[in-house]
């Protein structure tokens, strides 16, 4: 599904490049969230539903973030196949 994401979003062109760049990503993010995840739970006393309630947060903005440049893709799509025409 991350490929087909990643071509539909950035085209396919330099479809590799964004790719790696996708999964740089997932290794950052795997790198940083639990050693956030730990900071979080030692500075609410071993609670962890701080935690979840951050990697919540950073979800629903991630998916914002999806569906903006999506949407901003489709609208230049649009405008170029209406200037072509």
């Amino acid at each position: 599904m991350i490929a087909s994401l990643t071509a539909e979003v950035y085209g396919t062109k330099n479809l590799p490049v964004n790719f790696g760049i996708m999964f740089l990503a997932f290794g950052v993010a795997a790198f940083i969230g639990p050693r956030l995840a730990a900071i979080i739970k030692v500075a609410n006393q071993g609670d962890y539903s701080q935690a979840f309630m951050v990697a919540g947060i950073l979800s629903i903005v991630g998916i914002a973030f999806t569906i903006i440049t999506m949407y901003i893709n489709k609208r230049e799509t649009l405008q170029h196949h209406l200037s072509e025409n």
